[in-house]
């Protein structure tokens, strides 16, 4: 079995945000602040896409514990009605 793979010429992205939402501190070691408009879905995974976290908070500021997950770099994944980042 031969598998092909192909890549795309894109050297970078970027995205500055919908004004509406907005998380910190980066780097974090033991909690982030997200804050929101509207309710939003947050999934946290790892390197590797793995979901280690999914919990969905509602508009307004929430405080995310980050102190029971794995050390390491962390990819936060929010989603609304209208926008996934």
């Amino acid at each position: 079995m031969t598998v092909k793979y192909s890549y795309s010429d894109i050297a970078s992205v970027r995205f500055d945000g919908n004004g509406e939402t907005s998380i910190y501190p980066n780097p974090a070691s033991s909690e982030v602040t997200i804050t929101t408009k509207e309710p939003t879905s947050l999934q946290i995974m790892d390197l590797y896409g793995r979901v280690l976290s999914k919990q969905d908070i509602s508009e307004g500021q929430s405080t995310i514990n980050l102190s029971t997950l794995p050390t390491g770099i962390l990819i936060l994944r929010l989603e609304t009605r209208d926008l996934r980042f």
